[in-house]
């Protein structure tokens, strides 16, 4: 392709000379330079093997000075330019011919969506600028010619008209510049079939997300949570590296788009590196040293990543981000032994899952390096490997809950057969002490009131909370049943409270479950000292939640036991390593005359909401349950 000469001003033979060392210099280079042809057949051209380069890294040319200069541009021969990270300022150019009767229109397309800055210049056959574009994932997104998620430029040649393209390029990070020039029709369909496997994916990840949210609440399971988060933030990476998000989310964020791409792969990586932790029972579980070093040093890895996406430059983030994820898809490998020794089944289906992620971000970056052919799998590996990875992890931690479920039958089962045993015994034992009745009576009278005072002490015990002392709620139920009806009988208030620590959750979660049940113990012996009736019941109904069952007590009674309780644990002191820690309780309380013998359980429906509004005005405080007023 010629380069523009300027006109200076050189006195006789020394213009002469120097014009004809000029021809002699670059004519080769202008016999050299291919120029394509195009017809309104045109479809779809490469053009690689069409065009020119040139590297002016470092130098910072603009148009002018590209096309005044002499320079060494090499001819474009790889199937896809794709030259790693760093820093880079390349100019392509390539000449063009309508050698159709019409004027044609063709679409230059850049389908990769991270370039910082990418300037079309359309010149004529005499080097005069026609027109020009700049678009870039740096500027804001309403300033590329046609909207598109790709960089995708008008070209236009009147009829016989020839065009030089020229294409300057600058970025920091990868550089990949797959050029291809469509005629808008094969364009359309070309981006048809793009956006309907685009659409497919998104839409999938949509759906296992919510499938796992719901899944989440119902098993209450922290791994779906932390798969969950792996769900969300690895289509948002894929968005971000195609450059939908910032078509659709932020087209005018350009610094954030910038760091998006590094955020999302680090969220992602974290989910999964949690979720791999959680799945795998990697903290209780007796693995051996190399796999522990290994753990270790991965839950470094989203410290680090995290640390460069705000505080490095764009092309140290992406370099970190980059080996990090190769790494933490590499984790699995390490755990390989570990994981089929004690998990089985569930997780093969994890290998494999990270495994497919591994092999489709391998197959994408063949694909932009030009190590692998060019087609539908290649293009969408990383869509297809991440797909694979959620898919497969589904199916994994489904397989370790039928596992779990399949480990608590089979130990019902021996649990049974261990009873049915000791019936068996126990039966032996009788025929035995029936035949030998006569001679051993005063022996067998003996061991029939040591069985009795057994059973009773069995039964205490079975009626006890083993943490706290109290009666539990099997206990409680039977006890409420018996006082509703003897209510009923002699009309009688019968009342009930419900009490549940304050934020028993968050204390538990900083101090520690050993810390939690000493202060279950406490407060147990605490509302014990409050509750001085003979006829009165205290019991731990469940978690961090106690109940009191008052027979023979009308409201303002129930009401007066329940605050006392509530002033006594608020003025209690309680110490955690030496150091005072607050801890109150929230009260609702409710009585009634029973209408009928079988609605006890009314009564405990009163109590709780009487509960939850307590908590829901501030919890330390006690509240009653108000009855509708009758209409």
């Amino acid at each position: 392709m010629p380069a523009k000469i300027a006109n200076h001003a050189v006195p006789g033979r020394v213009s002469f000379w120097l014009l004809v060392l000029l021809l002699v210099v670059t004519s080769p280079a202008l016999l050299a330079t291919p120029v394509l042809e195009l017809d309104q057949d045109s479809g779809k051209t490469p053009l690689v093997g069409q065009m020119e380069m040139l590297d002016v890294s470092g130098n910072g040319m603009s148009l002018a000075e590209v096309q005044a200069g002499l320079h060494s541009w090499s001819l474009v021969n790889d199937r896809r330019i794709s030259m790693g990270l760093g820093h880079f300022d390349l100019w392509f150019r390539f000449r063009a011919h309508n050698a159709s009767g019409e004027s044609l229109r063709q679409l230059l397309e850049i389908a990769y969506a991270t370039i910082d800055y990418a300037d079309i210049y359309v010149l004529d056959i005499e080097g005069n600028l026609i027109r020009s574009h700049s678009m870039g994932d740096r500027l804001p997104f309403r300033e590329r010619p046609i909207e598109h998620h790709y960089f995708i430029t008008p070209l236009e040649w009147p009829a016989g008209a020839t065009r030089d393209i020229y294409i300057h390029a600058r970025t920091t990070g990868a550089m990949e510049l797959p050029l291809m020039l469509w005629s808008e029709n094969a364009f359309i369909r070309h981006d048809q079939n793009r956006q309907m496997l685009a659409g497919l994916y998104f839409g999938a990840m949509l759906m296992i997300l919510i499938y796992n949210v719901v899944m989440f609440f119902g098993v209450r399971e922290r791994s779906f949570l932390y798969y969950v988060g792996l769900v969300l933030c690895l289509p948002l990476f894929v968005a971000s590296l195609e450059g939908y998000a910032f078509q659709y989310f932020w087209p005018e964020a350009t610094a954030w788009n910038q760091r998006s791409i590094g955020v999302f792969l680090t969220l992602t990586i974290t989910f999964g590196l949690l979720f791999s932790y959680d799945f795998l029972r990697l903290g209780t579980a007796n693995i051996g040293n190399l796999v522990r070093t290994g753990t270790r040093l991965a839950g470094g890895l989203p410290i680090i990543m995290a640390a460069t996406v705000l505080f490095a430059d764009y092309l140290t983030m992406l370099t970190t981000v980059i080996v990090g994820a190769v790494i933490a898809c590499s984790i699995p490998l390490l755990l390989s032994i570990y994981g089929l020794r004690t998990l089985g089944a569930a997780f093969r289906y994890y290998l494999m899952a990270w495994a497919a992620l591994l092999m489709g971000g391998i197959a994408f970056a063949g694909n932009r390096s030009a190590l692998l052919p060019q087609n539908i799998i290649t293009e969408n590996a990383v869509q297809l490997g991440s797909t694979l990875l959620v898919i497969m992890l589904s199916i994994a931690m489904a397989a370790r809950l039928n596992q779990q479920r399949r480990s608590m039958y089979e130990a019902q089962l021996a649990a049974l057969e261990h009873e049915r045993e000791a019936r068996q015994a126990r039966d032996d034992a009788l025929q035995i002490e029936l035949k030998a009745k006569q001679e051993l009576e005063a022996k067998v009278d003996e061991r029939t009131r040591e069985l009795k005072e057994a059973n009773t002490a069995l039964q205490e015990l079975s009626s006890r909370d083993a943490l706290t002392g109290l009666h539990n709620r099997r206990h409680f139920d039977e006890q409420l049943v018996r006082e509703y009806v003897r209510g009923y009988r002699h009309q009688q208030s019968v009342a009930l409270i419900f009490a549940d620590i304050d934020r028993f959750k968050e204390f538990n979660d900083e101090h520690g479950h050993l810390v939690g049940d000493d202060c279950l113990r406490a407060v147990a012996d605490l509302m014990s000292e409050c509750i001085t009736r003979g006829g009165d019941l205290l019991a731990r109904y469940g978690g961090e939640e106690f109940c009191i069952l008052l027979p023979g007590t009308d409201l303002e009674g129930a009401r007066a036991v329940a605050e006392r309780v509530r002033e006594r644990i608020a003025d209690t002191e309680y110490m955690v390593a030496g150091t005072p820690v607050p801890l109150t309780i929230s009260l609702g309380v409710t009585a009634m005359v029973p209408a009928t013998s079988e609605d006890a359980q009314n009564l405990v429906k009163q109590a709780d909401q009487a509960l939850y509004e307590a908590k829901r005005q501030g919890r330390n405080r006690v509240i009653t349950f108000e009855q509708p007023a009758e209409t």
